[in-house]
């Protein structure tokens, strides 16, 4: 019987153009070596393969690309395709395409140094195959998408016997019991100079795969990505909120760039009545977004943010926040906000931001004049920043709108 992965429970978050791209590279050689003859194949091989007595650049940088066998290129390529779809989308393509490279090269230079210590014999055999890279590839997988499930497929008679029947397998448990499997090989076979299988390069690459994911912190971010999953679940459900509560608290505690995670920990907060909690939350979301350039979102979270929670302060007002409600449809809540803030600074003697106040009148003015049509409110507005700023610069053309009201307001 065999088991062949065929996909994980997690689809990748977006298209992986690196693990396409090494797919398809190394089918191309494939398809390029078997059109050749035989004597021209080997040449090939022995020039970009890795052999350990003679190692070379050519065989360090193209072995890893290089398949005879069609079925050794298949499973090559299922396998990459399972683990490394979804990671490369999780970790980006750079950092990807470094543990991909790191662990080819990884499993060479073991299977080097084994061969030249217990495989004397065969010590100018060659290597060829993705096989080391696409264990660090797992070994990657397992530190940093642990809590994804593999989809296994079971043939009883082979490959091409396969019975579509699949179910989920923890990542733990499949990845796991394919390492054993080859120290269990690796060890059994030392000395043995008929064996086929570089067993020392897979382990190689898996061991480069599980050093460089816990050097670079893999599996701190791992817990954050299962704490969302988590809390999405539950959320999606209606339940668990106090499971929801701890994951997303884990989340900005641990990430306090993530926005999203603070509004839905708002929400939260605000369901159970926690007033002060989600309106600091709402706060610090929406300056996370303003300061990511995500202007649309900080937006649309405030206008939430001001709908649930008016009438608050919001401290210093962004007004470009206010033209992003314009720009959004949103001219109602942009005009309740710039209210609110002329209201709670109309009392305070003039300081350093006074000229906020004064910008706040002007918007206001604009709004209701212009979007709401509301032109008897509008001048009012305009009559208020005269009164309250008699020297102010927009004090020409505030007068100019006050004179044109009036106008229409005779005819």
């Amino acid at each position: 019987m065999i088991f062949l992965p065929l996909g994980t429970q997690l689809a990748p978050k977006k298209k992986p153009i690196v693990t396409i791209g090494i797919i398809l590279l190394n089918t191309l050689i494939y398809f390029y070596l078997n059109s050749l003859d035989q004597e021209e194949q080997w040449g090939t091989i022995l020039f970009y393969g890795w052999v350990p007595k003679e190692p070379n650049l050519s065989g360090l940088l193209c072995s890893g690309f290089i398949h005879l066998e069609g079925l050794h290129l298949l499973a090559n390529m299922i396998y990459l395709w399972t683990f490394g779809a979804y990671l490369e989308t999780v970790i980006g393509w750079k950092r990807f395409l470094v543990y991909y490279l790191g662990a080819d090269w990884a499993g060479n230079f073991l299977y080097a140094f084994m061969t030249a210590v217990y495989y004397p014999g065969s010590f100018s055999s060659h290597s060829i195959g993705a096989s080391g890279a696409v264990s660090g590839i797992m070994a990657v997988c397992l530190i940093r998408c642990y809590y994804n499930k593999i989809y296994v497929g079971v043939s009883l008679f082979g490959l091409f016997s396969f019975i579509p029947k699949r179910f989920g397998v923890p990542a733990v448990i499949f990845i796991g019991d394919y390492i054993l499997e080859n120290f269990y090989w690796g060890f059994s076979t030392l000395g043995d100079p008929y064996v086929r299988i570089c067993h020392w390069a897979h382990i190689g690459g898996f061991l480069f795969g599980a050093a460089a994911g816990i050097g670079l912190k893999e599996h701190l971010q791992a817990r954050l990505d299962h704490c969302r999953l988590r809390a999405d679940y539950w959320l999606r459900k209606g339940m668990g909120l106090d499971q929801v509560r701890q994951d997303l608290q884990t989340i900005v505690q641990g990430d306090p760039r993530d926005a999203w995670a603070m509004v839905d920990l708002a929400r939260v907060e605000s369901k159970n009545e926690q007033r002060e909690k989600g309106l600091e939350l709402y706060r610090r979301a929406i300056l996370t977004f303003w300061k990511h350039g995500e202007r649309q979102w900080a937006a649309m979270i405030f206008a939430e943010f001001f709908r649930k929670y008016c009438p608050v302060t919001f401290g210093l007002l962004p007004f470009g926040l206010c033209r992003e409600l314009i720009r959004m449809g949103e001219p109602e809540i942009a005009a309740r906000a710039l209210k609110q803030f002329i209201e709670e600074r109309k009392g305070r003697p003039q300081g350093r931001y006074a000229f906020r106040l004064e910008t706040a009148y002007w918007l206001l003015a604009e709004l209701l004049g212009e979007k709401l049509n509301q032109p008897r409110s509008a001048g009012k507005v305009w009559q208020a920043s005269l009164g309250r700023f008699p020297e102010s610069g927009y004090r020409e053309a505030a007068e100019k709108k006050l004179r044109l009201m009036a106008q229409a307001a005779l005819a």
